[in-house]
């Protein structure tokens, strides 16, 4: 891969800039040296950081950003190129939180809606802005992924899928632009201080889905909160995603002790393995 500066005169676009990981990345970014496109579905959110960035002597400007809009990602990356220059780092961090239903009680059109966000928007960001970094012989990529990605648990199906789906997504973009000097990192943070529930139950209302978040959600949340060993701050998050990236890891962890789970999903496929051979 070409060596280069990775983020000192860089240009980032970071999607659900307008609060928590989004806008801490877009803060980490502005540390290092690069003009931010701050995107949110929600434009004054996106505008307001991009405003907070500017007092603290960054170059940034904010853009409204459906990510599941084809037609909203040419206008925004059209944009960008026009009034900063070429994005040489997108972080592909929007997302919506899951209903905490049973799987036998899923709301199709809900899970769609999910996936569209999750999953489809990081695909629309990926065909809209990589073809250019290959063009130009170098360019990062950073999912804001989840542990759910990596494992698994009751009441998050549709979560999880999502958040599997995108792993996958990055380490097949990985392995095809290994050799055009694409760089592709996913975060998989487990719990983090922000409002990402209370934005997703509000955008879904918005999209008239019925939420089923519930005195049960509540519960699950605080046991896997305690089981992955506490909160951490967004900014954390972002700077451990951050680093990773520069360092070309594919996978950024932030919770040590969550990683029970995936071992426990390691040691079913080796028991697999076993039975196999």
């Amino acid at each position: 891969m070409r060596h280069y500066d990775l983020f000192s005169g860089g240009v980032a676009l970071v999607t659900g800039g307008g609060s928590g990981i989004g806008a801490a990345l877009a803060a980490g970014l502005a540390k290092r040296g690069c003009a931010v496109a701050v995107t949110d579905i929600e434009e004054s959110a996106a505008r307001t950081v991009a405003a907070e960035l500017r007092r603290s002597g960054a170059v940034a400007q904010g853009y409204r950003l459906d990510v599941a809009n084809a037609d909203e990602w040419n206008n925004v990356a059209t944009c960008v190129t026009r009034e900063l220059g070429p994005t040489s780092i997108l972080c592909s961090n929007a997302g919506v939180s899951g209903s905490f239903s049973p799987v036998i009680d899923l709301e199709p059109d809900r899970l769609r809606w999910l996936l569209e966000v999750n999953l489809i928007g990081a695909l629309l960001g990926v065909q809209r802005m990589v073809p250019e970094m290959i063009a130009r012989g170098h360019g990062s990529v950073l999912f804001t992924g989840s542990m759910a990605g990596l494992s698994s648990a009751a009441l998050v199906a549709d979560y999880s899928m999502s958040k599997h789906g995108l792993i996958a997504l990055a380490d097949c973009l990985r392995q095809e632009t290994a050799d055009k000097g694409v760089r592709v990192t996913v975060l998989c943070p487990a719990a983090v201080r922000t409002a990402l529930g209370r934005n997703s139950c509000r955008l879904a209302a918005q999209a008239r889905h019925i939420e089923t978040d519930d005195s049960a959600a509540e519960t699950l949340r605080a046991s896997l909160t305690a089981s992955s060993g506490g909160t951490i701050t967004p900014m954390q998050a972002a700077e451990r995603g951050l680093d990773a990236l520069s360092r070309q890891e594919f996978l950024a962890l932030t919770h040590p002790q969550a990683t029970d789970r995936i071992r426990a999903r390691t040691r079913l496929i080796d028991m697999a393995i076993g039975a196999a051979s």
